[in-house]
């Protein structure tokens, strides 16, 4: 019993100290779940920025694509109308 005694205070603070590495162990998993959370959060704005980046450029490809092809239009009837013009002279 005696020797019991003698240890209890070394015992006390091993309790001490090892419930309170529990608590910064507990801690730690906390931050990293909260952590892990923002990271999360993070991911899905930049996957969100990147859908409206590609919704912008799918967008832009095609307004480009209706220029380039109302640009051929306005040539092929400035052609016509040139031919149209060469017919109408040599007659």
């Amino acid at each position: 019993r005696a020797i019991i005694d003698e240890h209890r205070p070394s015992m006390e603070a091993y309790k001490k100290v090892h419930k309170e590495t529990g608590r910064f162990e507990l801690r730690m998993v906390i931050v990293k779940q909260s952590m892990n959370m923002y990271i999360w959060e993070i991911k899905e704005k930049l996957d969100e920025i990147w859908e409206q980046m590609a919704i912008r450029a799918h967008k832009e490809d095609k307004r480009r694509e209706e220029w380039i092809q109302k640009i051929k239009e306005y040539k092929r009837r400035e052609e016509w109308n040139q031919r149209i013009e060469e017919v109408i002279n040599l007659i």
